[in-house]
């Protein structure tokens, strides 16, 4: 962490079906979005596998997405966009019912959004999470540089973030 940014990463090899399964999180402090990177090797790399990311949102965000799977939130104040960047990978995006509990025993019904796609080898999702003010929209546009290293082992990609009103870029 520093004054422009804040970065951690972790990893796990506990779940039953993949080998190795690492969350990256980048804050962007100047910009004030995230840039989230999950990497999952499965145990069969060579078959056809299902990969998701699911996103949880406080209930009530009557959550919406695009033709870009460009999903959000949709609260009367403050919301967030949910951005892939490797949108021509994804073949999904399904909203599914769900719970939210703040304390033991106290269930909601919530939903949460699941991105999704099927792919053999290593799967990998980039997605930046970019809050908005109430009533303030922001486009997104996200597109991935080739560095001529797989995309597998390596994140590099150009954004260009711009109030959908105004045109302001950020």
């Amino acid at each position: 962490s520093n004054m422009q940014y804040d970065f951690v990463e972790y990893s796990t090899d506990l779940y039953s079906t993949s080998q190795l399964n690492q969350r990256s999180v980048l804050f962007v402090r100047s910009d004030n979005f995230w840039i989230v990177t999950d990497y999952a090797v499965p145990k069969s790399p060579e078959k056809e596998n299902l990969f998701a990311q699911h996103w949880h949102l406080y209930p009530g965000a009557k959550i919406t997405y695009d033709d870009n799977y460009v999903i959000r939130s949709n609260f009367d104040g403050a919301n967030v966009k949910i951005v892939p960047v490797e949108s021509n990978e994804i073949d999904e995006v399904r909203l599914v019912d769900t719970w939210y509990s703040e304390a033991a025993g106290q269930m909601q019904d919530s939903q949460k959004a699941m991105i999704l796609k099927t792919k053999s080898g290593a799967g990998k999702f980039t997605t930046i999470l970019l809050p908005m003010k109430s009533g303030e929209d922001i486009q997104i546009e996200s597109v991935e540089i080739d560095t001529g290293i797989s995309s597998d082992a390596v994140n590099a990609a150009s954004f260009r973030i711009a109030d959908t009103e105004t045109n302001e870029v950020n």
